[in-house]
């Protein structure tokens, strides 16, 4: 695991230049855990999981469940959906099922959220609720990906003022 400092919130939503942090997250094969001025990954109590439902989504909680156990921490996990729809709710549904059959973690929790921008939904999220720890999932995308997607890695960690954990996924 990579611990780097960053230099906090800039204000500034809609950065053209990556900052380092940003660029070791992204290109890193290992997690990085981005820590902000005044944050302290101390006392994890309350780790909140993004979810964008990817194939190997399963697998990165079983490592947020391991590092969970040693500060005995809850994790909420959250996705964020552009809209209501049926299909969405099947998708949270199935995959509550699927963790809760699949692990053996007992102090999980589930969130459905709507918004159509990640960003001030999770922001909006993480300010209402305890959280000590927001774990997102960093998994590799293709030259147009990149172009096109948002990276909402690299969105909290401008915006943050609590240390960020990001996982590598296949």
């Amino acid at each position: 695991m990579i611990v780097l400092g960053t230099n906090g919130a800039t204000g500034e939503r809609n950065i053209i230049f990556g900052s380092v942090a940003s660029s070791i997250i992204n290109m890193s094969d290992v997690p990085v855990l981005a820590v902000p001025p005044g944050g302290s990954p101390d006392d994890i109590k309350h780790i909140t999981f993004a979810t964008d439902y990817h194939e190997g989504d399963l697998q990165i909680l079983q490592q947020t469940i391991n590092f969970a156990r040693l500060f005995e921490a809850n994790i909420e996990i959250i996705h964020v959906s552009e809209q209501k729809s049926q299909l969405d709710e099947i998708k949270f549904r199935g995959s509550r099922d699927l963790v809760k059959g699949e692990t053996d973690y007992e102090d999980i929790s589930f969130e459905l959220k709507y918004g159509s921008d990640f960003f001030p939904v999770m922001a909006d999220y993480l300010s209402s609720k305890p959280c000590s720890l927001p774990v997102m999932v960093r998994y590799k995308k293709t030259f147009w990906e990149k172009l096109v997607e948002k990276n909402h890695s690299n969105e909290m960690v401008f915006n943050s003022n609590i240390p960020l954990l990001v996982l590598i996924g296949d």
